[in-house]
């Protein structure tokens, strides 16, 4: 049976308007320089590197940090996913503790989730059971849901959790150059979208010694979310 993996991590930080040495928070992060940093507009820059397997990213915007990690696509593996993702994520987020960012408004951890759908596979069916939905018909195409429910942050309960879960199907084509005809890949897959966020609260920031509370809550929360995989653990 096809497992499920984790395409990409993302953590963000919305910063208090503060802006910082794009290359400084790579290396920070990653512990090496990045390979290439450009600027992309007034404002918005973009750091990437990778290692030969994995993929790392940190992007750049007027009040708001992004980094990012998926591994490295090869020959035969066009979507290479983190397998199983709650053993990844925590090596991630530990990573993503190690920049120095400053007070910042909110916190995001986002896990991207993805189990392959073999090409005789129906992606609602799926879809449907792994949500442990039944619908009172057969067939069916584009099943789309998105549910959010906050809990209280265990270390600060006086502050808000936001839980926002998204299943969907969806379908990907990866084209590989070669010296002969390109070869294209398509693959279709269940996703679900784990995103843990800490929203903005009117007049609150952050530092640092907050944030790795936060994280760390974050962290236990969507190890726990992207191992149940299901609506259920949201109770």
């Amino acid at each position: 049976m096809p497992e499920w993996g984790a395409q990409s991590f993302q953590a963000a930080w919305f910063q208090d308007q503060q802006s910082v040495d794009l290359g400084h928070f790579f290396e920070k992060i990653v512990g090496a320089k990045p390979d290439a940093v450009t600027q992309q507009s007034v404002g918005v820059s973009v750091a990437v590197g990778n290692d030969g397997k994995t993929q790392y990213r940190c992007h750049m915007q007027p009040g708001r940090l992004d980094y990012f990690e998926a591994l490295v696509p090869g020959p035969g593996n066009a979507f290479p996913l983190f397998v199983p993702p709650e053993e990844y994520l925590p090596i991630f987020v530990d990573r993503a503790m190690k920049a120095e960012v400053g007070n910042v408004a909110r916190l995001a951890l986002v896990s991207n989730l993805f189990k392959p759908i073999p090409s005789d596979g129906n992606i609602t069916e799926e879809m449907k059971a792994a949500l442990g939905l039944r619908f009172p018909f057969e067939g069916g195409s584009d099943l789309f849901l998105q549910i959010n429910r906050p809990m209280a942050f265990p270390s600060k309960p006086d502050l808000q959790m936001n839980r926002l879960l998204k299943f969907q199907g969806q379908s990907f084509q990866s084209i590989q150059l070669d010296a002969g005809a390109p070869i294209i890949t398509t693959a279709q897959f269940v996703t679900l979208e784990v995103d843990l966020n800490l929203p903005a609260t009117p007049g609150l920031s952050f530092p640092p010694s907050d944030q790795a509370l936060i994280w760390n809550d974050l962290k236990t929360e969507a190890m726990r979310l992207c191992a149940a995989r299901t609506l259920a653990a949201l109770a």
